[in-house]
């Protein structure tokens, strides 16, 4: 399957990483039964830990598979961690700048919040 990130240390393979370790230690489980379940090594998952490599798709949805949780959400929290980092080394004009980029996108694909007086249940699409 293809690579999560194109370099190991961007900061979205980083956060996965963390994600990755904190779903483990979180799962109770020892680490020997969750690469065995995983099916992959010891070395093998070191080295992606260590930032050798990446971890491609596949073994997010093995290690998932093996500790009993939802791969999308992994990665979810895993793009918030990283969105997170890279806006904290961003300064005040950039981080408002990216808003108003964000904002505007939104706009565009009208998912532009309202307030709670101003919804109709033509908002909701009934």
């Amino acid at each position: 399957m293809g690579r999560v990130a194109a370099q190991a240390n961007d900061p979205f393979s980083k956060a996965v990483v963390e994600c990755v370790v904190e779903a483990i230690h979180a799962s109770g489980m020892s680490q020997k039964s969750v690469f065995t379940a995983a099916e992959m090594s010891m070395d093998y998952f070191y080295k992606r830990t260590r930032g050798a490599s990446p971890f491609n798709t596949n073994d997010i949805y093995r290690i998932c598979e093996a500790i009993s949780i939802d791969p999308a959400e992994l990665m979810y929290e895993a793009a918030k961690k990283a969105d997170a980092q890279m806006q904290s080394e961003m300064s005040a004009e950039d981080r408002a700048k990216l808003a108003l980029e964000r904002a505007q996108r939104a706009a565009e694909y009208g998912l532009a919040a309202m307030e709670g007086d101003k919804r109709s249940e033509d908002d909701w699409g009934a």
